[in-house]
């Protein structure tokens, strides 16, 4: 499922440019309208608080270019373009330069995208975290192997075991490793996006408030509460039901199965899932390897790291 989604979002980007563009445009616009009205709530102008929210967030180019580059897309139309430059170059000046305008020019196109790639992933503090300095990912270290191996995400139940003995960190939450493929009924038509398996502490660690109801808590996620809910992204909430303030309380059926929107944050995943299979032992999702839990340590010095690498 990962792969095919991948694919086919990264095949929409490559061939679908404008419109994604466009949507991209519109939904970071739409968080920024979002982010200027809470200030005006505050007592700024518009004018004040449209201004101050742009010089914190900064370039809105910037941003988009970040967002671009995080698919492998981004690195096939970048080796196309400089590909393409490399040829122009070539019949300018043929000959013994080939191998070297060629060797440049794909170089120096990779190491950008790898740039890019990184600092969105790992430099950039993740978005609409009131504390993002404050986190710790926990891995499975595997002392016997010094390669890819050597760390490993963890598992469901291991979770739960850090979870209850914990004495280094405030709390630990888990999410999927990856994003889910998520088909979702509008008008008697599947359409297709993509949601985040996550515990019910999730919102509540990193600090993340919805802009319209309430995020997925600990009550949600007790076997007295089986039915599934869902946090929706704003800008899936915007572009798919038309901003409507009255959605929280309806269901939406995902993957065939009634989900209860109880809310709406900001932000670009689409939604934010819990049901109860994901932590029911014996299931798909209680075995799968490809989980990693993140933590959120009450103090952020070199000792607490050193100390929750002995105790976590």
């Amino acid at each position: 499922m990962s792969l095919l989604r991948n694919i086919t979002s990264g095949l929409r980007s490559l061939f679908r440019k404008d419109q994604v563009d466009r949507e991209l445009d519109e939904e970071l616009g739409a968080y920024l309208e979002m982010e200027a009205a809470e200030k005006m709530k505050e007592g700024m102008s518009r004018k004040d608080a449209v201004r101050t929210v742009r010089l914190e967030r900064g370039s809105l180019e910037i941003t988009k270019e970040v967002v671009r580059s995080g698919g492998w897309e981004s690195l096939v139309d970048t080796l196309w373009r400089d590909l393409l430059f490399a040829v122009r170059m070539l019949r300018r000046n043929p000959g013994s330069t080939a191998a070297v305008v060629i060797a440049l020019a794909l170089g120096i196109g990779l190491n950008t995208t790898v740039f890019s790639f990184v600092n969105a992933l790992l430099l950039r503090p993740p978005e609409g975290v009131k504390a993002p300095e404050e986190l710790r990912e926990i891995w499975m270290h595997n002392a016997r192997d010094s390669g890819a191996q050597a760390y490993l995400p963890l598992t469901y139940p291991d979770y739960l075991y850090y979870r209850d003995h914990n004495q280094s960190f405030e709390g630990m939450l888990v999410y999927d490793f990856e994003p889910q493929m998520v088909t979702w009924n509008r008008s008697g038509e599947g359409q297709t996006e993509f949601g985040q398996l996550v515990s019910g502490n999730f919102f509540s660690l990193l600090g993340v408030n919805a802009v319209l109801g309430r995020t997925i808590s600990a009550e949600d996620d007790q076997p007295a509460n089986p039915q599934p809910v869902v946090v929706l992204g704003y800008g899936f909430w915007r572009r798919h039901l038309g901003s409507d303030s009255t959605i929280v309380g309806k269901t939406l059926m995902l993957n065939g199965v009634n989900y209860n929107v109880i809310g709406v944050r900001a932000g670009v995943t689409p939604m934010a899932l819990l049901q109860r299979h994901w932590s029911n032992a014996g299931t798909f999702y209680w075995s799968l390897g490809r989980l990693r839990a993140r933590l959120l340590g009450s103090h952020c010095d070199g000792r607490t790291n050193h100390k929750g690498q002995r105790k976590a």
